[in-house]
C-alpha cells in the first residue's frame, strides 16, 4: 500500500512541477518609446509574464522561481505551482492542509510569536488565495515569513515571502505591488 501512495504523489507532484515552467525567459516589450522588461513563463500553452521589482535577482527551475533582493540577501520569495486534487474552490481540507504548512515554516526550536490569516481575492487575477502571516523569533532574530496560495483552477500557486522582521513590511510592499504585472498572455 505504502509504494502506491507514495508512487501517487510523485506523480501528483510531477504535474504540478510542469503546470508553470519556472525557467524564466528575459522579454522586452516598447510600449510608446519607453522598454517594459519582464520575464515569460510557460504555461499549458500559455505564458505568464512578470516583471519582478526592479534590481531583484531571478531564477527558476521546472518547478520553482525565487526572486530575492540583493541589497538584503536575506530576504526571498519562492514561488511553486502545487496540485489541486479537484478543481473548484479551497475547501476545509485544504485550508487545514494550508495552515499546517504555514505553521511549519516556524524552526522547531523557535518561539512563535504571532499567526495571522486571511483569505479572499488576490491581486493575480483576482483568483481565491488564503494568506498565512507567521511571526517568530530564533536564536534572538526576529524573522517574518507570509505563505500565499492563489487558486488558478488547475493548480495553487504558492508564494512563501521571508524577510528577518525589520525588513518585512517593505520587501513585501514591493513584492506586492510587482504582482500586479503578472499576467497570461498566448504562446508565441
Amino acid at each position: 500500500m505504502k509504494p502506491l501512495s507514495g508512487c501517487a504523489l510523485l506523480l501528483l507532484g510531477a504535474r504540478a512541477a510542469f503546470a508553470i515552467n519556472f525557467v524564466p525567459t528575459q522579454e522586452t516589450q516598447m510600449i510608446d518609446t519607453y522598454p517594459i522588461h519582464y520575464y515569460s513563463f510557460e504555461d499549458e500553452g500559455r505564458r505568464v509574464a512578470y516583471g519582478p521589482p526592479n534590481g531583484w535577482k531571478c531564477t527558476g527551475t521546472g518547478s520553482k522561481l525565487l526572486l530575492e533582493d540583493p541589497k538584503t540577501r536575506q530576504a526571498t520569495v519562492e514561488f511553486t505551482a502545487l496540485p489541486i486534487p479537484s478543481p473548484g474552490p479551497f475547501n476545509a481540507g485544504s485550508l487545514k492542509n494550508f495552515q499546517t504548512f504555514a505553521r511549519s515554516l516556524a524552526p522547531a526550536d523557535s518561539q512563535v510569536l504571532a499567526f495571522t490569516e486571511t483569505s479572499g481575492q488576490h491581486i493575480i487575477g483576482g483568483r481565491e488565495s488564503y494568506t498565512a502571516n507567521l511571526s517568530y523569533a530564533f536564536y534572538g532574530v526576529n524573522q517574518t515569513v507570509r505563505v500565499t496560495y492563489v487558486n488558478l483552477d488547475k493548480y495553487c500557486l504558492q508564494i512563501v515571502t521571508s524577510a528577518p522582521a525589520p525588513l518585512f513590511d517593505a520587501f513585501s510592499d514591493t513584492l506586492e505591488t510587482s504582482l500586479c504585472s503578472w499576467h497570461w498572455m498566448t504562446a508565441k
